[in-house]
């Protein structure tokens, strides 16, 4: 996984699916003033908490990127590690539904 350019310290990133654990760290640290979302199905949600747990700001959630349980605009970027999603439409809305617009981030 590559990070996108521009991440900011104070960044609040969504990060669809679950990467290695190294890349979680890395992470962590670039959004050392914001916060780390991870977003998984199954046993690999269990697996990333246990790996993050010293890590203060990355949350580890089970659930679907079809229907994110955060507030519009919530986050300032999102990266999907995934990207072949079975309803790929309503993906892209959620996720444009819960990121930031550029004018409106801190």
């Amino acid at each position: 996984m590559e990070l996108p350019p521009g991440i900011r310290s104070d960044d609040r990133l969504l990060v669809l699916g679950i990467p290695e654990p190294d890349q979680v760290g890395v992470l962590a640290r670039t959004v050392s003033g914001g916060l780390v979302v991870l977003m998984a199905q199954g046993e690999s949600v269990y697996a990333a908490r246990r790996a993050a747990r010293d890590l203060d700001n990355v949350m580890v959630v089970p659930g679907t990127p079809d229907q994110l349980p955060w507030r519009d605009g919530f986050f300032t970027r999102v990266i999907d590690t995934v990207g072949d999603w079975p309803e790929a439409d309503k993906v892209r809305n959620e996720i444009e539904r819960v990121t930031a617009a550029p004018s409106e981030r801190a």
